[in-house]
């Protein structure tokens, strides 16, 4: 079980919760922070040490997530310990992604995720463009920001980053979006895909660049947008799902040369008969409705109330996080 099918977990099984839970309070002795990337299927185990950033910041999304909907809503007699545990193992996994799974550049201007604890960054240490999950950590951001207490202090100094923590994820978001699009394809048909692994340099302070070499992981080739860069369009478009007040600034001009293409390929029907003229997969279905969310008006003709009807089951999925 990956750390990844955590988010599931906590959302729909609570006692695979309390058994998770108390897993971790015990090989951590009551500091939480995530154990490992792969557990055995009932969670007594861990097979799989070390980090995985792409599967953390789901599993600490859904623990967010969790603890917000319970404080929203009232928490059920006999939930509270395990609400409050969640709570601060959710925090203290944040503080831990930062301060393990992040590297900052040479000018002190850029913090790129790594792939994991041990490996992953700039240059050939090489890098994946579906790990990073932008809005993710816009989450993972505001739900410390809404901690009032905490019984651990946070670091102020990472790698020579002395900002307060609101701008250290500001930071990491910023760069992943600058990584991001250094990674996109940008050919002259602006197809707008990213391959599966990458590797990147900072140019200067404000500015980073593909970088020479070859690099790959878990049996996906390089220069293939294949089951690895696939999972980018999702990270994406949660961020615009997530955050459409921001949307405009980063995650749209992303998602522009797809979306484009998905609109290249829409058939206008006034019958409403036939909606789509490409095929509907799930990455190309995601994409073309995250990006309607976040405009304004309705480029392609979209069967009435389609754009409500996507608005809702997005606000379905990613719950209101006003709540912060």
């Amino acid at each position: 079980m990956r750390s990844s099918h955590l988010s599931l977990i906590i959302l729909y099984n609570r006692s695979l919760l309390i058994s998770f839970v108390s897993f971790n309070l015990l090989i951590h002795s009551g500091s939480p922070c995530l154990p490992g990337w792969k557990h055995s299927g009932d969670l007594s185990s861990v097979l799989g040490s070390g980090a995985a950033p792409d599967g953390d910041v789901d599993a600490i999304v859904g623990m967010i997530i969790f603890v917000k909907v319970m404080e929203a809503n009232g928490i059920p007699p006999g939930w509270a310990q395990q609400v409050s545990d969640v709570k601060d193992w959710a925090d203290k996994s944040c503080t831990q992604f930062m301060i393990d799974n992040t590297v900052l550049s040479n000018s002190g201007s850029h913090r790129l995720l790594k792939l994991g604890t041990c490996w992953g960054g700039y240059e050939m240490n090489g890098n994946n463009p579906s790990y990073h999950a932008p809005g993710h950590y816009k989450m993972m951001r505001d739900f410390q920001a809404s901690i009032e207490s905490r019984d651990y202090d946070r670091p102020n100094s990472l790698g020579g980053d002395n900002k307060i923590w609101n701008e250290k994820w500001n930071m990491l978001i910023d760069t992943s979006y600058k990584f991001l699009n250094t990674a996109q394809c940008q050919s002259s048909q602006g197809s707008g895909l990213v391959p599966n692994w990458a590797l990147v340099t900072e140019k200067d302070s404000n500015t980073l660049e593909a970088y020479s070499g070859s690099f790959s992981g878990s049996g996906t080739p390089q220069y293939e947008f294949g089951a690895e860069a696939s999972r980018t369009m999702w990270r994406v478009a949660f961020d615009a799902a997530a955050y459409p007040e921001e949307a405009d600034d980063q995650a749209v001009p992303f998602l522009d040369p797809l979306y484009q293409k998905l609109a290249d390929g829409f058939i206008s029907n006034p019958d409403e008969s036939t909606v789509f003229a490409f095929e509907e997969n799930s990455v190309s279905c995601t994409i073309f409705f995250a990006r309607s969310l976040a405009s304004t008006d309705n480029p392609i003709c979209l069967p009435t109330g389609t754009q409500s009807y996507i608005h809702s089951f997005f606000s379905l999925l990613i719950f209101p996080f006003n709540q912060f």
